[in-house]
């Protein structure tokens, strides 16, 4: 076989280390769906606590409850380590727990829905879980080649085995064209590769594999010497991760329909409609997107999220976005140039009040870390403390309707109280372009003080003559 023809492919391939990383740890298929429910229930137990203060307790719980097997009598304690450690993966990736910047335990509320429903409830959420579910998220560590994928997973299999005419790909197949690929534009590359694979011989087709596996990566690992044999070892774990979706099945190395060409069609027009890929700012940030049940689309959150954190760009991309494909969002009644207008004035007010907050109130002092504060519920605008010792919240309204920023202002409040203070040591200004009559009576039925600042100013530019 003549390799000049795939040196392109080749070269590509190894470029970088990135791929769309599962890591090792419990599979997850529909065989354990209920096994990870009991073992959930379990952890639940220890939430509010030091993981790694609980993590012996949390493995001998689950086996005096036979929920593992001890390969031999006498396991160290780093075995056990192990067992809780590649469990905390398995929730984690699925957005039902996660260990919190205290390393505490925190159970999300899909979480806490899974434990309380029956099973076949259970199973459809982990099958939602696993289609929302993206590369690259903060729960990874930020590794060369990982931060630039782009990819909602199931979204990009949906549509490349809906355009494959056999509805399958292969384990080499999705290793080789798949796992490496960094944004939904590349499915068309994927598709022609594959048949171009499909048309090789069998023999060539290993000589492909082998040239590939020869070139080297520095990993520490001898398994993990070619970035081919690295996804090769994790690829069993990846495929039946996504098969738990309910859209596929995963059986002799092949990842196949297991739904009709029908369904996986309006599921791919659902996608088309509703799916964005996000760049969450925090590991906090992705878990209380992908751990509420509310965030059934997430071109509306992006659109929120994005305005919450001043990424004034990604904004606007996802406000176009959702202009061109007719959705209506009813948080965001304004027309594109208002938008346009909201985003830059406040996020210009951002970075004014960052350095100079006592313009709003003259005895604040911003916490260091104080801007994009984050917690399990967002993060806050700016986080500030008055010379009475309160912490102030201080929420700019960016163009949302009252009782979107109400609802966003109360669970700040309620994350501050619990968190970092006493609510009676909680106080709250939101500050906006026009405050409106809604606003002015939403809070006033709010169980904390909070007050509400109108701010404007002109920018204009005028050509003179020369």
């Amino acid at each position: 076989m003549n390799m000049s023809s795939w040196k392109a492919f080749i070269n590509n391939y190894v470029s970088d280390n990135g791929y769309w990383y599962i890591p090792k740890g419990l599979t997850v298929k529909e065989d354990n769906f209920k096994l990870i429910k009991k073992r959930l229930t379990i952890l639940k137990e220890y939430e509010g606590s030091n993981w790694s203060k609980v993590q012996s307790k949390f493995v001998k719980s689950l086996s005096k409850n036979d929920l593992f097997e001890r390969r031999v009598d006498h396991e160290k304690s780093s075995d056990n380590a192990a067992i809780g450690r590649m469990f905390k993966v398995v929730v984690s990736n699925l957005g039902l727990a996660w260990i919190n910047e205290d390393e505490n335990v925190y159970i999300t509320e899909v979480g806490n829905k899974i434990i309380a429903s029956k099973d076949n409830k259970s199973k459809l959420l982990i099958n939602n879980q696993i289609k929302r579910f993206q590369f690259y998220n903060p729960s990874f560590l930020r590794k060369d080649g990982f931060h630039d994928i782009n990819v909602i997973p199931i979204e990009y299999l949906s549509e490349l085995l809906y355009e494959l005419n056999d509805k399958y790909i292969s384990k080499e197949e999705y290793i080789l064209f798949v796992a490496k690929k960094k944004s939904h534009d590349e499915i068309t590359k994927s598709i022609n590769e594959i048949y171009n694979y499909r048309n090789l011989s069998e023999s060539d087709q290993k000589q492909l594999i082998s040239t590939i596996n020869k070139i080297k990566i520095s990993s520490g690992s001898e398994r993990r010497s070619s970035i081919y044999n690295t996804i090769l070892l994790e690829s069993p774990y990846a495929l039946n991760f996504f098969s738990s979706s309910g859209l596929f099945s995963y059986s002799d190395s092949k990842l196949t329909l297991s739904c009709s060409k029908n369904e996986l069609k309006n599921n791919l027009k659902s996608f088309k409609k509703n799916n964005v890929w996000i760049d969450f700012n925090s590991h906090k940030d992705w878990f209380y997107y992908y751990g509420q049940l509310a965030f059934d689309s997430p071109v509306k959150f992006a659109i929120d999220y994005y305005l919450d954190i001043s990424d004034v760009d990604n904004a606007l991309k996802i406000y176009k976005k959702v202009k061109k494909l007719g959705i209506t969002i009813p948080d965001f009644k304004i027309k594109e140039d208002e938008f346009k207008t909201v985003i830059v004035d406040e996020k210009i007010l951002e970075d004014f009040l960052e350095k100079h907050i006592t313009e709003l109130e003259s005895d604040l002092k911003l916490l260091k870390d104080g801007r994009q504060f984050p917690t399990v519920s967002g993060p806050i605008d700016l986080l500030a403390k008055d010379s009475k010792g309160n912490y102030v919240i201080i929420e700019l309204k960016k163009g949302r309707i009252a009782d979107k920023v109400i609802g966003q202002v109360s669970r700040y409040a309620a994350y501050v109280g619990n968190n970092l203070t006493t609510m009676n040591k909680v106080r709250a200004i939101i500050v906006g372009k026009n405050i409106d009559r809604n606003l002015c009576l939403s809070v006033q039925v709010l169980r904390f003080n909070c007050n509400l600042y109108e701010f404007d100013y002109k920018v204009k530019f005028e050509r003179k003559s020369v």
